[in-house]
Order: C-alpha cells, then structure tokens, then sequence
C-alpha cells in the first residue's frame, strides 16, 4: 500500500527536485554574472528569461499542470464548461456565464483558436506560474529555496483553484508595483478582479495594511478578529448580499459548512514556518521593513484560514496573503548565521506538508496526461 501511494507522488517530488535544481542553477549564473560587474555599475536585476535554467524550469511547471487529464477534484467542471462555450456570440456568452466577465473573455479567446479544453490548461498555467515565478526570481535572497516552497505549498492547490490562482498570481504581480509605479498596481488588480471577484478585496487589503505597525498587539489584534470572525461568519449575512451582488454564484460562500482536521494541521504548519524564520535568530538578524509587511501579510492569510475553518470557501481567500511566505522564508534564512540549518528545516517541513497533501487532499493522485489517452 505505501508503495504504491508513494509512486503516485512520484511524478509531483521528481517535479519539485527538478525545477528546484534548475532554480538553483539559474541563481548560479547570476551570480557569475555580478561577479563580472565593476564597482559603482549597476548591474540588471535577474529576470527569468536572463536565465535559460529559470526558463526550463518555469516551462517544466506550466507544461506538468498543463498536460495533466481528469487530475484535481475540479479538473472536469473546468473542462465541461469550456467544452460547452459557444462562441458564436460573446455578449451572450458573457451575460449568461456565472463565472467573471473577464475568465469568461479568456475562455472565449481560446476557444477560438481551439476546442479542446487542454489549451485552457495551458494559457491558466501560464497565468499562474509566470507572475509567481518571476516575483520570486527578483525579491527572494534564496530563489531556489522559493521555487521549492512554492511547489510544496501553492503549485498543487492551483490545480483546483484555476481562476484564483490566476488572480492571486497576479496580486502577487502588482504587490511589487505598490508605491512605484501605481498604475500598474491598478491595472494587475482590475485583470485580477476580472479573473476572480476576491482578488479586488485581497487587492485592498494589502494596499490597507502594507504600513501596518509590526508589533505583538497588531498580530493579537488580527488573531482576535479572526476569532470572532470564524464564530459569527455563519450570520454575517450583510457581507454574504455584498459577495452576491458581486456575482451571484457566491452566494452561501459564508454558509459553506466547516473544514476537517486537515484545515486545522495546514495553519499549524504555516505558523510553524513562520515562527521558525521570523522568532528564531531574530536578535542576531533583525526584521527589515519588508519582513516586516510579509509577516502582517502571512498572519493575516492564517488568520483567514482560522475564519476559513467553519466557512470551507473563505479558506480559499487565505492564498492571496499565504504567497508572501514564499519570500519572507527564503530571506530570514538568508540573513541567518543558521543558514543551512533553517534551510533544512524549511525544505524538510516543506517537503513533507506537500508529500501529506497530495496523499490527502484535492484528488491530484495519481497524475496522468491526456498525451497518455491518445
């Protein structure tokens, strides 16, 4: 039995070691790269197509949930209501779909070229994946380190989560244009919005709190409001009109009945990562500024998962914040005099949440493509 679960996760471990490797071979040639640079010059900031490894390894995670067939509980719904556009009228396509006007648009596009339903796949991977990858090549002190994470704790969850993993990818996107250049900050957050209607609202949230104080009594406070948020979510029924008037098929997103045990064992390992960077070796390596506003960012994304606990659809929201761990992990530890031993720790932890999820959750096993069905 653990012999054959443990060939089903086969395919997604061999896909984390691999990108990972390539990752970590593109930060390589980065590094020779400044060490060419003279002193005073400005060298360019890394980039993903800078570097053909980055380049491998972002094509490796678009074309593994691209190629995928029947894998992820939502794979099929995805798959039939693509097959069922018509595209002989948008308007109508537009006014009729209970999904955003702008997933619907990018549904439309596709189908024009297409019909079959894996193009989908593949134009909502690259949605996903790109932003993300790019963020994490530019802002991580450790982008190999990131790229792991990401694929042990966001990759697979974007199977199921198709439109908000496009749109959180996106927010991802415009966090780093937030007080540089606005407008782009703006626009990323209207496509995003576009894509999923929560983007809009995770978009605000962290143009709100991106100055909020670090301090003891703002992570306290942000726990007790989730407290009382997850006793009361059932009756807020002023905020449920809002989400349905924003479109009607969430409505009884807030009623959508509580999570198990599962729930519960992925806060706890979200908290431990964030104690194990943030707590740990902090005298010896102060928090900056940016650590700062990533820690605000993954407490509140905890903080929405404890919500998320009696209302299971709320806990999708949490993703949108839960990304900034991508970043804070990798450059607490490399500003550590514990740098291989946090590392460890980290790739460890991280390796055995993804091994436990993918045994468990969202139906990702055993992968298959349809290049496999003809």
């Amino acid at each position: 039995m653990y012999q054959r679960e443990l060939a089903h996760v086969t395919p997604y471990l061999l896909l984390a070691v691999v990108v990972t490797v390539l990752a970590l071979l593109g930060d390589t040639v980065y590094k020779h790269y400044l060490a060419r640079w003279r002193p005073g010059e400005t060298p360019a900031k890394p980039q993903i197509w800078r570097s053909p490894f980055d380049l491998v390894a972002a094509v490796a995670l678009i074309g593994f949930a691209a190629i995928r067939y029947n894998v992820g509980t939502d794979y099929e719904r995805y798959a039939r209501s693509f097959s069922l556009l018509d595209t002989s009228d948008w308007r109508s396509a537009i006014e009729n779909s209970d999904r955003e006007a702008g997933y619907t648009v990018l549904m439309l596009a596709v189908k024009t070229f297409t019909d079959s339903p894996q193009a989908l796949f593949w134009v909502a991977a690259t949605l996903t994946v790109l932003p993300i990858y790019a963020v994490l090549k530019r802002y991580s002190a450790i982008p190999a380190l990131s790229v792991f994470l990401y694929v042990c704790l966001a990759y697979a969850p974007s199977f199921n989560l198709l439109r908000q993993s496009i749109a959180a990818a996106l927010i991802f996107l415009a966090w780093t244009y937030l007080g540089r250049r606005n407008w782009l900050f703006v626009t990323l957050t209207v496509l995003a919005g576009a894509m999923h209607v929560s983007a809009i609202f995770a978009a605000v949230a962290i143009f709100m709190t991106r100055r909020w104080k670090l301090s003891a009594r703002t992570i306290v406070t942000i726990i007790i409001v989730a407290l009382i948020g997850a006793a009361t979510i059932g009756q807020a029924e002023v905020a449920n009109q809002l989400l349905t008037a924003f479109n009607p098929r969430y409505e009884g997103y807030l009623q959508s009945g509580q999570t198990g045990l599962g729930a519960y064992l992925q806060i706890g390992a979200y908290v431990v990562l964030l104690v194990l960077t943030t707590v740990v070796g902090r005298k010896s390596s102060p928090l900056s500024d940016e650590d700062r506003q990533h820690i605000i960012f993954v407490v509140i994304g905890i903080a929405i998962m404890m919500v998320g606990t009696q209302a299971l659809h709320t806990f999708r929201f949490s993703g949108y914040f839960l990304l900034f761990i991508l970043l804070l992990v990798p450059n607490r530890i490399g500003k550590s005099k514990d740098k291989l031993l946090l590392g460890f720790l980290a790739v460890a932890g991280g390796g055995l949440y993804y091994i436990a999820y993918l045994l468990n959750y969202s139906d990702l096993i055993p992968y298959q493509t349809y290049l496999s069905f003809g």
